[in-house]
């Protein structure tokens, strides 16, 4: 039985869009792009997300390997939240359904330090009751790791928690620790929301 709802934040809670960022900077969506796939590319992002070191030295390691995009960068570093385009149509009302209803709402999601500023301006993020964040324990999804690290730190049962995420790969880890999982739709979150209210007998 389904007691605990658990959101991934990037793509459920708040949308973003680095592409428009860097490429506002840039000239061009092209450019930005191109910026993502080279000076800023996932696995840098993966590793800001991590933890290992502050964000200032992925940064600061960046500039050095692309001095040219050096001031881009910084830019990117002090602008950080104008990444981040809208809270999420709907979930804010979802959010508060679930926990009229009783459920149990949680946070698990891969982000640096940096989510602290973006909680200051959406304040979406104060609905959830508790959270696990990548930067905390130093894992990443969809390891199947940082699921049992949520788990064991709320002392909850897997199959009592429903797992979100915008990212079909973060459901299919959760999957691998026994947790249920949807993929939430951000093009149509609407579409997901109805999924989800279904699934747990809100939709009557």
């Amino acid at each position: 039985m389904i007691e605990n709802i658990v959101f991934d934040y990037g793509g459920v809670l708040v949308q973003y869009d680095f592409v428009a960022f860097f490429g506002k900077l840039l000239g061009s969506r092209e450019r930005g792009q191109w910026f993502m796939d080279h000076v800023l590319p996932e696995e840098v992002g993966a590793a800001m997300d991590r933890e290992l070191h502050p964000f200032d030295y992925y940064i600061r390691q960046q500039q050095e390997r692309w001095p040219e995009y050096a001031d881009t960068l910084s830019y990117f570093a002090g602008h950080y939240t104008d990444v981040f385009t809208v809270e999420t149509p709907g979930i804010r009302d979802l959010i508060q359904l679930l926990k009229d209803r009783g459920f149990h709402v949680y946070g698990l999601s891969n982000w640096s330090s940096k989510l602290s500023e973006v909680k200051e301006i959406y304040s979406v993020f104060g609905l959830i009751s508790d959270e696990l964040v990548s930067k905390d324990v130093h894992l990443l999804k969809p390891d199947p790791a940082i699921y049992q690290a949520f788990l064991d730190k709320f002392h909850l049962k897997a199959d009592t928690c429903l797992f979100l995420d915008d990212k079909k790969e973060n459901i299919e880890g959760c999957r691998q620790v026994g947790m249920q999982g949807i993929r939430f739709d951000r093009e149509h979150p609407e579409e997901t929301i109805c999924e989800i209210k279904k699934l747990l007998g809100l939709d009557e």
